[in-house]
């Protein structure tokens, strides 16, 4: 099965609202054809993505802090949770999966995103030391590794793992935008190479594991290029934000066999949960979706491609994280990109999207 086989699908981001494991996961499975295993943030520090993945490190114990997080010398109770809860949401998801049959999703945060999330005892970001930022990256592969390995034995035979690998901050790593601890200075931009190799070296984990490695960004300016040249199988960000110049890079990558994963509406777009069906699932007026979907219609045919169906190579998400929803919105945006998805499917030109 190859990389593009999840194209056609549509699937979240990854945080969803609330504290309950087994109704978040119960919701993404229901939902999505892609679904991704839930981050629950506001249970507090060690349910977001920076905490969980720094649980995962082997050689980096961690604990919150008014900043973030800094590394300490032993597990303390941030750590301890981190690691409880996210065996929580693995079991959620595992008895929600029983059935699923396609592909699913888990999502770890990248390293330079970690680099700069991260501080020692001192108050500098790991970022700021190049020692640091290497035994950090080996960390992150070892993790991954194991992490895939886990969640594959959960899953049932024959689903296919995405791995997402968020890096929100990676372009202010790049252009020496992250600020230092005081707000008054940032720090040394990471040279573009470094940046690219510790990428790579995480793509590579994940292939190893027999897993297929996607990265997102919801930045404004997310290194599309870059991500590209890692070797990311699928690229996800923000449809609606992004440059006009990127579509040239986006066509050849769309052409070279990657899957774009455009976030197409944010919890801000959705309607609200209104309209039910019988079965008590959302289902927004058709009229609605039609005119988000011609939006994606358009984006794809200014890339050049108008013999081609984008429901071949694109995924639909939202635009970011759905934490700040009601678990009844969040149906709504779900049901919305499945209907978006039949549209691209059955009317590809966008005919009845612009009648």
């Amino acid at each position: 099965m190859t990389s593009a086989s999840f194209a056609g699908s549509w699937t979240g981001v990854g945080s969803m609202p609330g504290d309950d494991s087994f109704e978040s996961a119960r919701i993404v499975v229901g939902e999505c054809s892609l679904p991704a295993l839930p981050e629950l943030p506001s249970r507090g520090p060690g349910s977001d993505l920076i905490g969980r993945t720094a649980a995962l490190l082997d050689g980096f114990t961690v604990s919150a802090v008014p900043s973030g997080w800094q590394l300490t010398d032993h597990p303390g109770i941030d750590h301890r949770r981190a690691i409880s809860w996210l065996g929580q949401d693995l079991d959620a998801f595992e008895q929600a999966c029983l059935a699923h049959q396609g592909w699913a999703k888990v999502q770890v945060c990248g390293p330079w995103t970690l680099a700069a999330r991260i501080e020692r005892a001192s108050g500098q970001a790991l970022l700021r030391d190049h020692g640091a930022r290497r035994d950090l990256v080996t960390a992150l592969e070892h993790a991954v590794t194991l992490h895939i390995r886990d969640v594959q034995r959960r899953l049932p035979a024959g689903v296919e793992l995405l791995v997402q690998v968020d890096e929100p901050m990676v372009d202010q790593v790049l252009l020496g935008r992250v600020p230092t601890a005081s707000g008054w200075a940032t720090y040394r931009s990471v040279d573009k190479a470094e940046v690219r190799a510790g990428l790579n070296a995480v793509v590579e984990a994940i292939s190893h594991a027999a897993a297929t490695p996607i990265v997102h960004s919801c930045s404004n300016e997310p290194p599309l290029e870059l991500f590209l040249e890692a070797g990311f199988a699928g690229l996800s960000f923000d449809q609606r934000v992004l440059a006009p110049s990127n579509v040239d890079l986006l066509a050849e990558a769309v052409e070279n066999g990657v899957v774009l994963i455009p976030g197409v509406m944010g919890i801000e777009d959705a309607p609200a949960p209104t309209n039910l069906t019988k079965g008590g699932r959302s289902e927004p007026p058709m009229s609605e979706v039609l005119s988000t979907v011609s939006g994606v219609q358009r984006w794809w045919s200014a890339m050049g491609f108008t013999d081609r169906s984008p429901a071949e190579n694109l995924a639909l998400s939202p635009t970011c994280g759905l934490a700040g929803a009601s678990p009844a919105r969040v149906r709504v945006v779900l049901s919305r990109l499945q209907q978006m998805m039949t549209v691209l499917r059955e009317d590809p030109d966008g005919d009845h999207a612009t009648q």
